[in-house]
């Protein structure tokens, strides 16, 4: 069973550089089946690319990273419940 674990972002690049490298060596210290999304919530061009660039430099310690990005906003629980069914329903999810 795969588990999914749905960081939501808005206008956070800067917050999720602090904590994120952290959580990415954990992830991979514990070797769990666990698919990481960032889930950006409509940040903008900008912000994106600085999700996807932070995302590349997780991926160095924990490969199972995607970033996903809403086009419009749908606020914390819009962006989890959007993304967070993206794998089937036996799956755990976090957030």
């Amino acid at each position: 069973c795969q588990s999914l674990l749905v960081t939501p972002s808005y206008c956070d690049a800067s917050r999720l550089a602090v904590f994120g490298p952290e959580l990415a060596r954990d992830l991979a210290k514990h070797q769990q089946n666990i698919r990481w999304v960032i889930a950006d919530d409509g940040s903008g061009d900008g912000e994106v690319s600085a999700l996807e660039t932070l995302a590349a430099q997780f991926r160095r310690d924990y490969p199972h990273i995607e970033v996903y990005a809403s086009p419009q906003r749908l606020g914390k629980g819009g962006i989890i419940h959007k993304y967070g069914t993206t794998i089937p329903a036996e799956a755990g999810l976090a957030f």
